[in-house]
C-alpha cells in the first residue's frame, strides 16, 4: 500500500514537471515563430535572409520537442490511471 502511494506521488511530480516543461516550450515556440515571421517581412536585408533558416530549424525542433513531451505526458497519465485502479 505504501509503495503504491509513493509511486503515485512520484508520477504526480513527473507530470507536474513535464507540464511546466511543455508550457515553457510552447512559449519558446511562440517567440521563435514570431521572430522568424518578422524576419520574413525584412527579406531585403541580407542579415535577415541568413537568420531565417536557423529560425525555421529551431521552430521545427521545438515543434518536435512539444510533441515528444505530449507523448510522455500521455504515457504518464495512463500509468497514473493504472496505478489508481490497483
Amino acid at each position: 500500500m505504501e509503495e503504491e502511494n509513493l509511486k503515485f506521488e512520484i508520477l504526480k511530480e513527473k507530470i507536474s514537471y513535464y507540464k511546466d516543461l511543455l508550457r515553457n516550450l510552447t512559449l519558446l515556440l511562440i517567440a521563435i515563430v514570431g521572430g522568424t515571421a518578422s524576419l520574413l517581412f525584412k527579406l531585403n536585408n541580407p542579415v535577415a535572409v541568413i537568420l531565417v533558416f536557423p529560425g525555421i530549424i529551431l521552430s521545427s525542433g521545438t515543434i518536435v520537442s512539444v510533441f515528444v513531451i505530449l507523448d510522455v505526458l500521455r504515457k504518464l497519465i495512463k500509468e497514473m490511471e493504472q496505478c489508481q485502479k490497483k
